[in-house]
């Protein structure tokens, strides 16, 4: 199997620049802001905070690194190094479990943000009210309706 778009490229200008911005992208997101937020209120100290969060900075960023060193080596995507590993037909399977975290991570995200709308939301009295008297499986109707916009809104984006 070849592809003239997976060959790997003549050159390679990744600098650390580049390496800092995949890094931070990871690290800046939802779950991100969430992580900091509980850190900072159950850590005590702000110093014990920083320190919380460099660590695990650290470690996603050691984890990222060599998870990734083999793509940056030879500029080959993952599905290209997943049919070297496991063959033509055995690349589905790290491909599926790829797809089931994917899933997985797209519902914890809606939710987080979805939770994120409704604490904006029910500072409004009327929808406080509502929010409070208001249930449907479990949650309130106004959380399952942030729920079903953040969702609506995501696929919209994919």
């Amino acid at each position: 199997m070849y592809n003239e778009d997976l060959a790997p490229a003549k050159e390679r200008n990744w600098g650390a620049f580049s390496i800092f911005n995949v890094w931070t992208s990871d690290v800046h997101s939802l779950w991100g802001y969430y992580l900091a937020a509980s850190l900072f209120l159950f850590c005590g100290s702000f110093m014990n905070f920083l320190l919380a969060i460099g660590i695990g900075s650290l470690i996603i960023f050691f984890l990222m690194q060599l998870v990734g060193v083999a793509g940056v080596r030879t500029g080959v995507p993952f599905p290209v190094l997943a049919r070297a590993s496991f063959g033509i037909w055995g690349a589905n399977f790290p491909a599926i479990v790829r797809a089931i975290v994917a899933c997985f991570w797209y519902g914890a995200q809606t939710a987080a943000a979805s939770g994120a709308i409704v604490a904006l939301l029910v500072r409004n009295e009327s929808l406080l009210q509502f929010h409070q008297s208001s249930h449907m499986l479990g949650h309130s109707t106004l959380e399952l309706v942030c729920y079903v916009v953040v969702w609506g809104l995501q696929l919209l984006i994919i």
